[in-house]
């Protein structure tokens, strides 16, 4: 289930990627081949990136290609390691997600200029994001520790054991 909503995501966001493409093309036509400016394909399109950004946070998180901070990986007994880390990264989903939603809750009656959009929607994709990721990692976590779970990709690091 929580793959098919990646999945999912990652389609949606692929389309918003094209849609920002889309969108920037048509707002340089009408500026330079029909001299008149429109504001509202540039909002639509920060939209679009947001959406981009944060509907793909649980397949990220799934394929462990996020951005991760090595300090305390150093430090911590291999053993130990995986398990911390998704510790780690599940508690910080589900911080931000409840930071995303109750952002969106304070934004439900405000809008934006251009398009006249609820201002709750440029922060309606981050909840999900982060659930979406929160679910993962704790899926992750809670599975047996031999289970096939391997410890998260050093992204080009240094072997810690070298150091």
């Amino acid at each position: 289930m929580i793959r098919k909503t990646e999945a999912a995501g990652e389609i949606v966001a692929t389309l918003a990627l094209w849609g920002i493409v889309v969108l920037i093309f048509f707002q340089v036509f009408f500026r330079y081949v029909l001299q008149t400016g429109l504001s509202w394909p540039d909002e639509l399109a920060r939209y679009f990136h947001i959406v981009v950004v944060f509907l793909t946070l649980g397949a990220v998180s799934r394929r462990q290609q996020h951005i991760r901070i090595d300090f305390f990986r150093r430090k911590v007994p291999s053993g130990a390691l995986t398990r911390l880390s998704l510790l780690i990264e599940t508690g910080a989903a589900l911080i931000l997600a409840a930071g995303a939603i109750e952002i969106v809750r304070r934004l439900g009656t405000f809008r934006t200029p251009a398009m006249n959009m609820p201002l709750a929607l440029f922060f309606l994709p981050a909840a999900v994001g982060f659930g979406l990721m929160a679910l993962d990692s704790g899926r992750r976590f809670l599975a047996p520790p031999d289970a096939g779970e391997r410890e998260p990709a050093d992204a080009g690091l240094p072997n810690r054991d070298s150091r």
